[in-house]
This record gives structure tokens, sequence and C-alpha cells, in this order.
């Protein structure tokens, strides 16, 4: 699931730990946070993504970790 927390600013269900993936939704980007272990975390938020009009093609993973 897929909950919006600010204005463009989204957290995505991870099966590890709460809130750790997130999309950012721009003016003229879309960029996925810390995309998850799973397949399944990253195409659902690829797919959110372009449900909204943008390209799936910007991931920014803020720090080498196991859970993403």
């Amino acid at each position: 699931m897929i909950n919006e927390i600010s204005d463009g600013i989204f957290i995505s269900d991870h099966q590890n730990s709460e809130g750790k993936n997130g999309i950012i939704l721009g003016e003229r980007v879309a960029i996925a946070l810390d995309v998850g272990t799973y397949a399944d975390e990253g195409r659902s938020m690829a797919d959110f993504i372009r449900s909204k009009g943008y390209a799936a093609d910007r991931v920014l993973l803020t720090h080498g970790h196991s859970d993403h």
C-alpha cells in the first residue's frame, strides 16, 4: 500500500520495516527512494509512479543497506 504523507510525498509498504520506501512526485519527474528488498515492492512503486503519469526511471538509494 502507498500512502501520501504530505503533498506529493508518499511512503510505500516494506516487508522488513515500516516507512522505509518513499516516492516524491515533482513538477517534472518522480523519484523512488529506497525501493525495497523484494521485486514486488519495487514493481508496486513503479506501477504507482506510472499511474500518476510519470516515467518510472529514477531511483535514489539513500545508503547501502540490506533492506534496499
